[in-house]
């Protein structure tokens, strides 16, 4: 008798424990996202999505250097018809054939410019969106989460009252560019790549076990990845690195490091996506538009003081003789 009770309680231990350890295996997490990170991706991604702003503003500017080398020309040729003496005459007429000149020169400018312009704005948005997706996934993931979050914000819960991307600084959802600026921002894109990535921890410091994203545990239909341990995979073209693990303390999400890719505003092997993304955000704003000017003024005053007009002059007396 007394080993049949022996063997009940026996029995009820085991029962309690595997029904015990079954819950603590369901809530097993991994580590969240910093809300600090996640915000600097955001202002990545707003950044970026300007490429389009800088090429409109580089056209706009070929384009008044365009209709400007036009006036001059118009000008010039009027005033050599008025002229007082034949010399007169033949500055103001070398003035006009220049100043056409300088307008061949912006348009073809212009038509060379397009391409870059394009792909610039086509791969600023490319990457902004790639960006915002990521985040407002996460985003609305963990709303009003606190046992459970992707995002670490205060107190290791998820950010407050945040549920969209827009919300941690993204760009919006449509986007309306102008011609407000000459370049990206420096403090995003400089001379030698993307400023802050810098390979260091994008993991929150708090909800260390909160966001089951990253936790693996092989072939199974309870978890996102299917390989215990796949090692770092990058995402967002190289921006960000995610390393799965089915230890919590072992998985870790880390920025890119892409502060080193280019030199001189070039990408140094352009063999990455991410170092041709870079070399396509940046070829609007390298892009030389000096011309002879943006004012029919500025133009003539160009011509004549750069001596191209004394030049055709020169040229068209050698001609005659």
């Amino acid at each position: 008798m007394a080993l049949r009770a022996q063997g009940t309680v026996l029995a009820i231990l085991i029962a309690s424990a595997v029904v015990i350890d079954f819950p603590l295996k369901a809530k097993a997490s991994a580590k969240a996202f910093s809300e600090t990170k996640i915000k600097q991706l955001c202002s990545t991604a707003t950044a970026l999505s300007k490429a389009a702003n800088v090429a409109l503003k580089k056209e706009e500017k070929l384009t008044s250097q365009i209709t400007a080398a036009q006036q001059a020309a118009m000008q010039a040729l009027v005033a050599a018809t008025t002229a007082a003496t034949p010399q007169q005459d033949e500055m103001y007429s070398a003035a006009a054939v220049a100043a056409m000149q300088c307008a061949a020169t912006a348009l073809n400018n212009l038509q060379n410019f397009q391409a870059k312009a394009l792909k610039a704005a086509a791969n600023g948005g490319k990457i902004a969106g790639h960006i915002s997706e990521l985040v407002n996934l996460l985003a609305v993931m963990s709303k009003g989460g606190t046992t459970g979050t992707c995002i670490d914000g205060s107190g290791g819960n998820a950010p407050d009252g945040v549920n969209s991307a827009k919300q941690l600084g993204c760009p919006a959802a449509v986007l309306n560019p102008t011609a407000d600026l000459d370049k990206l921002d420096d403090n995003e894109v400089k001379a030698t790549g993307f400023a802050k990535y810098d390979g260091t921890s994008a993991a929150g410091s708090t909800a260390t076990q909160k966001c089951h994203l990253l936790l693996t545990s092989g072939n199974s239909a309870g978890h996102l990845w299917q390989d215990n341990t796949p090692g770092p995979q990058e995402l967002l073209l190289g921006l960000l690195s995610v390393t799965p693990h089915n230890s919590h303390a072992s998985t870790a999400i880390n920025l890119g490091t892409a502060n080193t890719i280019a030199a001189g505003f070039k990408a140094i092997s352009a063999a990455t996506e991410l170092e041709k993304m870079y070399d396509a955000l940046v070829a609007a704003q390298k892009e030389d538009d000096g011309g002879c000017g943006v004012t029919p003024e500025h133009v003539l005053k160009t011509v004549i003081s750069s001596g191209k007009a004394k030049e055709l002059i020169n040229l068209y007396g050698k001609i005659l003789n």
